[in-house]
């Protein structure tokens, strides 16, 4: 766990690589180069990211930090959706490898042609709508580190969403984990956040850079 609040000590730019773009008149106002690309999982600059607004911003705010879910955590479900849709061809090509009574034309003569033309339909729609909710969740979940809060947006797929923040100054600890070889090999780890007394807690999960995250955090705590 790192707590140290050193910039000179801290190799900022060696940790956050590749895609780093660092400032020629301050070697410590660090973004990505991707801070255009609207898929940027981790965008940093310690004075503001004029190019980060949101609906509840209060006049003043400055956003220092926008953090998603490592982009790694889209495999699985990319595999999924990859996979659901070379099945009917695999299925396809075994059925025609056995004997004439199991052969693939036998198995199109179960249904119409406009029957199976709305199957395939179907079953096309189903694998758009999984994997476009997947993008949207991941798209849509952001958190964001202001000098004044910690903003976390859930979104919850299709069309609700729900956000939790904690006020700087109501901030106790701040401490992540990083473990498993996934979490080791690719930098991502999850974030915990305590607030005081009955204020919600803010769990992130699976975020990358999660040590520089924690030291950012108590850069700001007052």
């Amino acid at each position: 766990m790192t707590t140290s609040t050193d910039k000179d000590n801290y190799p900022l730019s060696k940790a956050i690589s590749p895609k780093v773009y660092i400032s020629n008149n301050n070697p410590y106002n660090i973004v990505m180069s991707s801070l255009l690309n609207p898929f940027a999982t981790f965008v940093y600059d310690p004075v503001n990211i004029p190019t980060i607004n949101f609906e509840t911003q209060r006049q003043g705010e400055v956003v220092h930090l926008m953090l998603r879910q490592d982009a790694i955590t889209n495999v699985p479900w990319i595999t999924i959706t990859l996979i659901a849709i070379f099945i009917p061809g695999q299925i396809i090509t075994l059925l025609n490898s056995l004997p004439s009574e199991f052969s693939a034309l036998n198995i199109l003569a179960l249904f119409s042609e406009p029957e199976w033309t709305l199957i395939s339909f179907v079953y096309g729609l189903a694998i758009f709508y999984y994997a476009f909710i997947n993008v949207v969740s991941w798209f849509f979940n952001v958190v964001l580190v202001t000098n004044i809060r910690v903003v976390d947006v859930n979104f919850q797929a299709p069309f609700h969403t729900q956000t939790t923040q904690a006020q700087l100054q109501e901030i106790q600890d701040v401490r992540y984990t990083q473990g498993g070889i996934w979490g080791i090999i690719f930098n991502f780890g999850n974030l915990y956040i305590q607030t005081a007394g009955t204020n919600q807690n803010i769990h992130l999960k699976y975020i990358p850079n999660p040590n520089i995250v924690q030291e950012h955090i108590v850069k700001l705590l007052p």
